[in-house]
């Protein structure tokens, strides 16, 4: 269930513009360094869906010089699981149900249910129509395999009642479930503006700059921001491809995401500085698309739920021309960019400066994610049974995807088990379902007493899972008897 039981503090006596969840002696950036906040103004009812996002680990490469080699907001991969409407008709909540909050207020009910992959890092931000960002939890969380939870509460509001699943629509026998772990539902506008949801058969999505901004940005807006005459206040911005480069970079890239100094102010970088470049560029604020000028532009409008005359000291707006041909699909793929981090993958790619040699091992889109692997039965449950006749594995990948034909994965015993060696893949000859399944695995006779299984799974990168479990079958789960 989503609602927000906090009230924006004035930032301060100067700025009566509100900082949310700041009392006035906290600087503004230590809620995107350390906690996560809302991003501009906006009303509950703006929120129209929840996007969850994976964040994928940060491998050590660093020893010699082979540091990741990615651009990205926040230094971490992020990829869209999915986004999942919490009101209006494609929630799956017919007639837009209300529910009761515990200080009684009467509000949309926005609660959700999904399933995600398990042992996979992930977090929240809720987003409007337009699938912009309007806040982002900066904590993460995780489900093991098998696990459910009902029971979220809310991010930093451990001393609140939180409203009981059960009273919520997502409760309800006809409610969708949507599949995070298979599929990718994404948030969409017609061309007549109105909403829909696009499902895509992937584990998940993720917006780069190569692959996907930099060509449609040169397409659409590359005519007018070209190197000769660019458009904008001068000097101009560049967004053509085939522009000189500056400083060793892309022209376009340089403007959005590297222009550091080319600024509102100076002042405006030193005081959300501390290692974030919370505004970025002129035309980019991290994770925050709501405030970006390159945002405001693709859609025609200010839309951060203030005017130019609300304050001084930050970026204003100017009308834009309307871009021919730019679709809502293409400019959601752009604010979707900005929000998950702006992520560009630099492999291949020689930065100013770096030695020979020195080129990084892992990029923004590549793979640096274990699959996920399952063994069971568990400990427990098998010290209760006579026998151990079959166990039952599951692997699953949201990156490369895991390799499942016979031989690429195995199930091994430390003792000889019928005419299987120790050692032996008892699982020769079968596939492993890619997609989270469950394959049961006969043993070749029935086992008692102790036994030690390991599962080894490998997905397409090479990224290696091995699962290994000590069972003792019957009499306990110690020889001790200590439990």
């Amino acid at each position: 269930m989503i609602w927000r039981d906090t009230r924006a503090a004035v930032s301060s006596i100067e700025n009566p513009d509100r900082e949310p969840f700041n009392p006035p002696t906290w600087d503004y950036t230590y809620a995107w360094t350390t906690q996560g906040t809302d991003i501009g103004i906006y009303a509950d009812s703006d929120i129209y869906a929840v996007r969850i996002l994976a964040q994928l680990p940060r491998a050590d490469t660093s020893y010699p010089g082979n540091d990741p080699q990615m651009l990205v907001d926040g230094g971490e991969r992020l990829r869209i699981l999915g986004e999942i409407p919490v009101h209006g008709a494609l929630s799956g909540k017919p007639g837009n149900p209300t529910t009761t909050l515990p200080d009684g207020r009467q509000v949309f009910d926005t609660s959700f249910l999904a399933r995600v992959p398990a042992d996979t890092s992930f977090t929240f931000q809720t987003i409007d129509r337009r699938g912009m960002a309007l806040n982002i939890a900066q904590t993460w969380h995780q489900v093991r395999p098998g696990e459910a939870r009902y029971d979220c509460g809310g991010c930093h509001a451990h001393s609140k009642q939180p409203v009981a699943f059960e009273s919520t629509a997502a409760d309800l026998p006809n409610y969708q479930v949507r599949d995070l772990a298979r599929t990718t539902p994404l948030v969409d506008l017609t061309a007549q503006d109105v909403e829909a949801l696009t499902v895509r058969s992937e584990a998940a999505v993720s917006v780069e700059w190569f692959r996907d901004v930099a060509p449609l940005l040169n397409t659409r807006c590359g005519s007018c921001h070209n190197a000769a005459s660019p458009a904008g206040p001068a000097p101009g911005l560049v967004l053509a491809s085939n522009a000189p480069l500056v400083n060793g970079w892309p022209a376009a890239l340089w403007a959005l995401k590297l222009a550091h100094t080319d600024p509102v102010s100076a002042a405006e970088y030193t005081r959300y500085g501390n290692g974030l470049y919370v505004q970025v560029t002129r035309y980019l604020r991290a994770f925050q698309s709501r405030q970006s000028l390159l945002a405001w532009a693709i859609w025609g409008a200010r839309l951060d739920g203030r005017t130019n005359a609300t304050r001084t000291g930050d970026i204003d707006f100017a009308t834009h021309p309307a871009i021919p041909n730019l679709t809502n699909p293409e400019r959601m793929l752009l604010t979707r960019w900005i929000d998950t981090g702006a992520g560009v993958d630099l492999t291949g790619f020689v930065e100013p400066g770096q030695p020979n040699g020195q080129q990084a091992l892992t990029g923004f889109l590549q793979d640096d994610l274990r699959p996920t692997a399952v063994l069971g039965p568990n400990v427990t449950a098998a010290a209760q049974l006579a026998s151990l006749t079959q166990v039952r594995v599951s692997a699953f990948d949201i990156e490369s995807g895991v390799l499942g034909a016979p031989g690429q994965w195995t199930l091994t015993a430390d003792r000889t088990l019928g005419a299987i060696p120790a050692g032996g893949n008892l699982a020769a000859g079968l596939t492993l379902p890619t997609n989270g399944a469950v394959l049961t695995v006969t043993l070749p006779v029935a086992v008692t007493g102790e036994i030690a299984l390991r599962l080894r799974v490998v997905d397409q990168a090479g990224h290696e899972s091995v699962i290994d479990r000590q069972y003792r079958i019957g009499g306990g789960l110690f020889a001790s008897g200590f439990e």
